[in-house]
């Protein structure tokens, strides 16, 4: 799926000079992320990395009860995997798309490869998980300092910076799930949100 035109679109593989990201393109495979869709599972293997073109990806904790809370969201500006940047093989998360969309997709094999040979890519993917982890850490201060309320808004903000989209196809029970509220946000309606409430 090479031939598509203006793909990738991940600003994170664009970052990459064209030679580089010529290189990586044999490895990259175009595939497309629904809604609600596992990509990886908690405690299973990290076989893929995944470079979004567009839609959101969100890493989840998972509880034993089933339930879930989400950590971080990725979108054309990032990717999933960071654990693979270190060389771990499973995932403590689970990664599963919360909006649609598309992503170049990579083995962690070819993922390693390429931190070991190409020492851009290596560099370019530690600068990444620096600024991912500075994400996780205003993220968790805003969960503990703002009440719910505000913590939606910074979310819906963070969902519409991710999926350049005025129209985000959330449900009042996902953003419940998300901000790991038992009370479902008000005043919301069900379906789209196209920021007119």
């Amino acid at each position: 799926m090479n031939a598509l035109s203006n793909w990738p679109r991940n600003r994170l593989l664009l970052a990459l000079s064209s030679s580089n990201l010529k290189r990586l393109t044999p490895d990259l495979e175009h595939v497309l992320c629904q809604p609600a869709q596992v990509l990886t599972d908690a405690d299973g293997a990290l076989d893929h990395v995944y470079f979004p073109d567009s839609g959101v990806i969100s890493m989840v904790a998972v509880y034993t009860d089933g339930s879930v809370i989400e950590m971080a969201t990725i979108g054309r500006k990032g990717c999933t995997g960071l654990q693979a940047v270190f060389g771990a093989k499973t995932s403590s998360v689970r990664i599963l798309v919360q909006i649609p969309g598309s992503a170049a997709r990579m083995s962690r094999a070819a993922f390693t490869r390429a931190m070991e040979s190409m020492p851009s890519f290596r560099s370019l993917m530690i600068t990444y998980v620096e600024a991912f982890i500075e994400q996780v850490l205003v993220s968790v201060a805003c969960n503990g300092a703002h009440d719910l309320k505000h913590r939606l808004a910074r979310w819906l903000l963070m969902m519409r910076d991710r999926s350049d989209d005025d129209v985000l196809p959330i449900t009042q029970n996902l953003l419940a799930e998300m901000l790991g509220s038992r009370d479902q946000p008000s005043p919301m309606p069900s379906g789209n949100w196209n920021g007119q409430a």
